[in-house]
């Protein structure tokens, strides 16, 4: 689920998976279908009035309106079948964790090109994003997440925490100065304050 310009957007699985759109009294504005049969977690992002769902079928990313009007898609080879997240960076690049192919790539969506993909980080489940500079992304065969460069993609640094548990990093967002980390046993929530 992402917030943007007063606007919930929640895409939920079914056949066909939908995204509905609710104001912040939760009163439903619009809704649309998009397709996708794989049935494991994904995510969206929203950037520059555009929102950007990845479909893991065609290995695509489709890039919708804020109504559902869909205006184009774009490859993206490095989509497999299992659990997807995604977090902008910047206005018209869009992360892409792939947990089943084991990639974290940067993608411009208005030029529908890769920039550039990160192969190491084994079975990423969160991704985050940091200002325009770092890209954070956990993997759930560890306890670290790690801090790339969001122009490169090379790792810069990595935050080890015990909090952090090995394996259950289901999910992460950034709200001003703090990363937050969801654990899968849904037993805690990680809060961990990120420097300039």
């Amino acid at each position: 689920m992402e917030v943007y310009k007063d606007r919930l957007y929640t895409l939920v699985f079914g056949n066909p998976w939908t995204i509905y759109v609710h104001d912040q009294q939760g009163k439903q504005a619009t809704f649309w279908s998009h397709s996708d049969s794989c049935s494991s977690f994904t995510g969206l992002a929203i950037t520059c009035d555009k929102v950007v769902v990845p479909d893991r079928t065609n290995k695509l990313l489709i890039i919708y309106s804020l109504t559902g009007n869909k205006l184009k898609d774009i490859s993206c080879p490095q989509l497999s079948q299992d659990c997807v997240s995604l977090c902008v960076s910047g206005s018209d690049k869009v992360v892409v964790s792939d947990s089943g192919s084991s990639q974290v790539c940067l993608i411009d969506i208005s030029q529908g090109q890769l920039l550039w993909t990160r192969k190491d980080v084994t079975h990423p489940l969160g991704v985050a994003c940091y200002g325009e500079r770092y890209v954070l992304v956990a993997a759930s065969s560890s306890s670290t997440v790690r801090i790339l460069d969001s122009s490169t993609g090379e790792v810069v640094s990595e935050l080890t925490d015990s909090a952090i548990e090995s394996g259950k990093v289901f999910d992460m967002d950034i709200s001003k100065d703090r990363l937050i980390v969801a654990n899968n046993t849904r037993k805690n929530i990680a809060v961990f304050q990120l420097q300039p």
